[in-house]
């Protein structure tokens, strides 16, 4: 029995099941049984149900497996099905030699990337796995999880932002003309424009004028914190002090282009 096959051949090979095992001449893609790999087992490509049926993996890895999905789409026979995380659906318990025995993995499974899971693959799959009905309960439930998590986490990010609000704020004049100076000298290194056409940006450490910018851009993103969840006085004190910062972010840009 022939078990090397050449370009996509053993795409084909393995889309019939009319054998356990193939590789490609150059190793990176094989079949083990009805699963499709790539480079290895920690990414299946595809996988046949025994009606038939052909398992599609829905997630990315990268530029070279993202073809070797495409040819996998094509090769495929009869239905197809979109699944997130197919590698551990696969792995799961007894999945490979019985999906019905393997059907508390498949509903967890289901359950566990049910926002990801397209609603024709869910219903297959727990149909295979005698609960045809509860694909909308469990969509359901994942959205409504979802859904607190978001409010959870906006709460949280709330939170935090009027925290920063405080505690600049209740800067002394004295303690917040310290941070601008310290902020301005700072060398911090990143991606700036040079102003020419050529090279447009380049690596350097930051000029006190985008320095001055970047900590005007904090104290704006705080101003309008302040105006959503704090008082007038916090709102009062920070819009002064951002149009000061902005001034001499001009003020210093400008020396700084006098002496370019």
């Amino acid at each position: 029995m022939k078990t090397v096959f050449s370009g996509d051949m053993l795409f084909h090979v393995w889309a019939q099941n009319t054998q356990s095992e193939g590789r490609r001449s150059d190793g990176r893609v094989y079949f083990d049984g009805p699963t499709l790999y790539s480079y290895g087992r920690h990414f299946a490509l595809g996988h046949i149900m025994p009606d038939g049926a052909t398992l599609l993996n829905a997630d990315s890895y990268s530029v070279s497996t993202s073809k070797h999905q495409r040819q996998t789409a094509r090769a495929a026979r009869g239905r197809t099905y979109s699944v997130p995380a197919l590698t551990d659906l696969v792995h799961g318990f007894q999945f490979r030699t019985d999906p019905t025995a393997a059907r508390d993995s498949i509903v967890r499974h289901i359950t566990q990337h049910a926002l990801a899971m397209p609603d024709e693959s869910a219903v297959y799959l727990l149909t295979i796995a005698k609960r045809p009905r509860a694909w909308p309960s469990i969509k359901a439930a994942a959205e409504r999880a979802k859904a607190k998590a978001t409010k959870a986490a906006r709460a949280c990010d709330i939170a935090c932002r009027k925290a920063d609000v405080e505690r600049m704020t209740a800067l002394t004049y004295r303690a917040f003309s310290d941070l601008v100076a310290a902020r301005l000298e700072s060398k911090k290194w990143g991606h700036f424009p040079t102003g020419r056409d050529w090279p447009k940006h380049e690596y350097r450490n930051a000029r006190p004028s985008e320095n001055a910018a970047a900590l005007a851009l904090e104290l704006h993103r705080l101003n309008v914190a302040a105006k959503a969840h704090c008082g007038k006085r916090a709102q009062t004190v920070l819009a002064a002090r951002l149009k000061a910062v902005r001034g001499q972010a001009r003020e210093l840009a400008k020396w700084e282009s006098y002496g370019e």
